[in-house]
């Protein structure tokens, strides 16, 4: 049971399964690769620990075989072969690699100590399932504009996901995040694990199928299976219309100042501050910025670039976190809306983010 193709396909293909694999060594099928050859088409699938993921090449000419192998090895093994073909090849108790030479690959073995055979996904995509089409600049554009309000713990594990609505929100209950896209045309909770995997798929247009907690994403040499919609209701009922109210309130006033000069700023501050997660008093005044600490070992100001309907407005935000937003949303210039309580706003047109004040802010 053999294939041989071009080293430089089955890279490729090694390469998108490996962004599947969860390297979870407690549970260590998400540490392997499943690898099928099958009527002409040689596919590999790997595993995070919840979704699956499926990689294909058609055209293939190769025996019908399946087997399970070490994903990290096997993954480097193919990287560092410099032949133009390579071949695969399954004998009783390993798998040949000949390309610069020969090796054997020692396969994985299951609980009962028996050669692990790889899960294959099911799922039937004409009988109980919805099909709608995204497209996948969308889920990128989404991806790139609130990633970074997801929260990074999982003390509620719907913060660490997405919902997309007529909007796309995402939040830590520090930062939230709204970009203004409806990429699924109905109300959809994904965890940020899979819509990762969905920006890595190969085509812009992608077939969607839901069944019961279920859903595929489909191209024609992908397929990713996993869930959705788990903390969706609680989202909807506890955040989901207050985000969407916070968003919306007008904020008195607003200003945009260079990105660039802001981070430069920042970065100084930060040689003066004891933690990065410190707070940084913030003072908007007629000309510009003014940023100062209650030491006053700190003061600086930056000019504004545009000022509308200035309003004098002090309050104290977290370094760290006020770092990391700017670096993330901010083109050259950066757009920031001010004047209510509790909160600054930053962007403009179809993404805005939110950034809450530390507790002892004070307002002029």
């Amino acid at each position: 049971m053999k294939v041989t193709l071009e080293t430089k396909v089955l890279k490729d293909l090694t390469t998108r399964a490996m962004k599947g694999v969860g390297k979870n060594e407690s549970i260590m099928r998400t540490c392997w690769l499943g690898i099928k050859c099958e009527d002409g088409v040689l596919s590999m699938t790997s595993w995070d620990g919840e979704n699956y993921l499926v990689v294909s090449e058609d055209k293939i000419v190769c025996d019908n075989f399946k087997v399970t192998v070490t994903a990290e090895k096997f993954a480097q093994l193919i990287s560092k072969t410099t032949t133009d073909k390579i071949s695969l090849e399954l004998k009783d108790k390993y798998l040949k690699v000949k390309g610069n030479g020969d090796y054997k690959l020692e396969l994985p073995v299951n609980d009962e100590g028996e050669l692990d055979n790889y899960p294959e996904i099911v799922f039937d995509t004409k009988k109980k399932s919805a099909l709608t089409k995204i497209k996948l600049s969308s889920v990128v554009w989404a991806i790139e504009g609130n990633k970074i309000s997801l929260a990074k713990t999982p003390e509620v594990p719907h913060l660490m996901c997405y919902y997309f609505g007529d909007e796309v929100l995402t939040t830590n209950n520090t930062t939230a995040a709204m970009s203004s896209i409806n990429v699924f045309g109905n109300p959809i909770m994904l965890k940020s694990e899979l819509v990762n995997l969905i920006a890595t798929m190969e085509n812009e247009e992608i077939n969607v199928y839901t069944d019961k907690e279920k859903i595929l994403f489909e191209t024609p040499k992908t397929k990713i299976l996993g869930y959705f919609n788990e903390g969706k209701e609680e989202f909807e009922e506890n955040i989901k219309d207050a985000l969407k109210q916070l968003f919306d309130e007008p904020s008195p006033a607003s200003c945009s100042v260079e990105t660039d000069k802001l981070l430069g700023i920042l970065d100084r501050i930060m040689l003066f501050v004891k933690t990065k997660e410190e707070g940084i008093r913030v003072l908007f005044t007629k000309t510009g910025i003014q940023f100062y600490n209650k030491e006053n070992s700190v003061n600086e100001l930056l000019p504004y670039v545009t000022s509308d309907n200035f309003v004098s407005f002090e309050v104290k935000l977290q370094l760290d976190v006020l770092k990391d937003l700017i670096s993330n949303v901010c083109d050259d210039k950066c757009y920031i809306q001010y004047g209510l309580d509790g909160m600054l706003k930053f962007g403009k047109e179809k993404r805005h983010h939110l950034l809450t004040v530390l507790a002892d802010e004070v307002q002029v």
